[in-house]
Formats: C-alpha cells, sequence, structure tokens
C-alpha cells in the first residue's frame, strides 16, 4: 500500500456544495482498529483522486494487475501508455467499472464515495442487496458503512475522494476478516422484503422460495435441497426460515408431547410455537399437502379437517 504524504495547500474538491470542501481529517479508532477521520473546520492536507487513480490502487492492491483479458476496452480519452491503462482494462473486464454512453471514462475526473464504494464492493466480492434501494449506490454505500469502511461518519455519496481517505478504505477492507457472527447477520432475510430476500439469496448463490404466506401454507415440491432457503412472509415481509441441511437434531426425546387433536389450526400453531417446536399441516380435508422431504426432530405433522387438528404425528417420537 502506498504511503501518501499531506500535499500542503491542495484542497479537496467537493462535489455539492457543503462544508466538506473545507475539511479536515483528525484521527479516531474505529472497531477494527482502525484510524477513522473525523470532520473539523480547516484546510484539507490530501488532494483528491482521480477515478483512474482509484482503480489503479484497488487493482494493484488485489494483485490482479497482470489478469489477462480477452477483450479490449478503448476508451475514447485513455491512451494505451497511460500509466493507468492496463490497470483499468482489467477493472473494466471484472465489470468494475463501466464507460460513459460517449464512449468514454474521464480518468481525471475525481472519483466520488458513492463510485469509489461501488468499485470496492465489486472488487472485494462483498455481500450486499442493492435491488433494495431505489438508487444505483444505495447497496454499495450501505455495505461500505456496514463493514466501518467508510472514511468519515458523516460521508455522503456526492462526496469527492481524498488520497487519505482511499487509503482508509482499501486499508479497512484489506485487512478486515469478517467472524462467523458478522457474515451470519450479512445473511440474514429476516426483515428483508421477497426482493431483496431473493437478491441476497441470488448473491449467496443459494436457492430460495416462500413456503408461507400470511399465515397460508403454499404448495412446495418434495425434493430436498441442501442450502434451500424456506421463507416464511407476512405482509411481503420475511418474518423466518429455514435452510435445508442445517436442521438443529436433537436426539433427545422430548418428556412430554402437547396434544394438539381437537385444537383449532391457530390454537395448534400457538401452542407449537409456545413448546418451540415446528409445526406444519400435512393434509387439510382429507387432501395431502406438498411438503418438504427434509426431517426435522420434534416437528409437528398435522392432518386437519374443517380447520380443527384430527391427528398428528411427531417427527422423530414414538
Amino acid at each position: 500500500m502506498k504511503n501518501y504524504a499531506p500535499i500542503i495547500g491542495l484542497m479537496l474538491i467537493a462535489s455539492s456544495a457543503s462544508v466538506n470542501a473545507s475539511i479536515d481529517p483528525i484521527t479516531m479508532q474505529n472497531g477494527m482498529g482502525m484510524t477513522k477521520m473525523m470532520p473539523i473546520m480547516a484546510p484539507i492536507m490530501s488532494p483528491a483522486v482521480s477515478r483512474a487513480d482509484f482503480v489503479k490502487n484497488v487493482i494493484e492492491t488485489l494483485g490482479t494487475q497482470s489478469m489477462q483479458c480477452r477483450r479490449a476496452f478503448n476508451y475514447s480519452d485513455v491512451k494505451n501508455n497511460a500509466h493507468y491503462a492496463a490497470a483499468l482494462q482489467v477493472a473494466s473486464c471484472s465489470e468494475l467499472v463501466k464507460g460513459n454512453p460517449d464512449g468514454s471514462f474521464k480518468p481525471n475526473q475525481a472519483i466520488t464515495y458513492a463510485e469509489a464504494a461501488k468499485i470496492l464492493t465489486l472488487a472485494f466480492n462483498l455481500p450486499m442487496t442493492r435491488e433494495m434501494y431505489p438508487n444505483w449506490y444505495g447497496g454499495y454505500v450501505q455495505t461500505l458503512n456496514r463493514l466501518e469502511a467508510n472514511p468519515r461518519n458523516d460521508m455522503q455519496p456526492s462526496d469527492i475522494i481524498s488520497l487519505v481517505e482511499m487509503d482508509f478504505m482499501i486499508q479497512a477492507l484489506t485487512k478486515a476478516e469478517m467472524s462467523n457472527e458478522e457474515f451470519e447477520m450479512m445473511t440474514d432475510y429476516v426483515g428483508l422484503s421477497i426482493e431483496g430476500a431473493m437478491a441476497l439469496a441470488e448473491i449467496n448463490n443459494v436457492p430460495f422460495r416462500v413456503t408461507m404466506r400470511d399465515g397460508q401454507f403454499l404448495p412446495a415440491t418434495l425434493d430436498y435441497r441442501i442450502g434451500r432457503i424456506n421463507a416464511s412472509v407476512e405482509n411481503d415481509i420475511v418474518v423466518d426460515y429455514t435452510v435445508e441441511g442445517q436442521e438443529e437434531i436433537n436426539n433427545e426425546e422430548p418428556e412430554m408431547i402437547a396434544d394438539y387433536v381437537g385444537l383449532t389450526l391457530e390454537d395448534a400453531m400457538t401452542l407449537a410455537e409456545a413448546n418451540n417446536v415446528p409445526f406444519r399441516v400435512v393434509k387439510l380435508d382429507d387432501r395431502v399437502q406438498p411438503t418438504t422431504r427434509d426431517f426435522r426432530i420434534g416437528r409437528i405433522n398435522a392432518s386437519v379437517k374443517n380447520g380443527i387438528v384430527t391427528s398428528f404425528e411427531v417427527e422423530g417420537g414414538q
């Protein structure tokens, strides 16, 4: 990683009319031990970063500058012998960046936080959910903010990135090692819209389906696919889900099995929830219902007629 020394007299150029043009970084430690910049009113000592230089630094950090690309990207304003040309080819081939509709790249244009967030998110292959945001950059910006890779807490998408800020973001993502807890948080589907959950599942390359909507079981195939997400949805929001192949197995037989016979379907589901056991209807009004073929110790498989539970079986029970 290059160590850029502050350059006296160079001001950070902000793309919006805000006080950011006169913000000077002071140090503060974030949760990862990285130095985070906080604003004070003073002249900036670090110059703005161009789009070309930002791309070059990211590619060099990842060590992919020698990657071979079968397609040539000929931008109208980029010379083949430019110091960043090779890195830009790699970034373009990897779809980290794209040119403008007029065929230019504008390599000398100062890069914004939104543009930088997109490049870093894609370059470091960070999990995100773009579809949950109304603009193209929302998911990228929130991904960096969530990982505390944002150089300033008041960073806006239109803010121009300085050399110091670029170094901070790249170092933060390079040094960060996500714990299992952080990864699980980033792949938690509860609270997401159906569209957002499907987008996240696609990013994680796992199958996704809704098996219950607004309290009603939906028809589902009987196949069993390791890793598939079976989601319960209320008002188009995921409220619960299971992952096929990750069922918790409890070899201890329950001391007492509650009796669900004679209860309404709603009461039976409430009782199962109180007993912390899964519940599903496998036969409704003498018609067998589509169900998954997974095996979950303690799960209640109920037969219901006219809204009343007439019989049930407990998976793993005697």
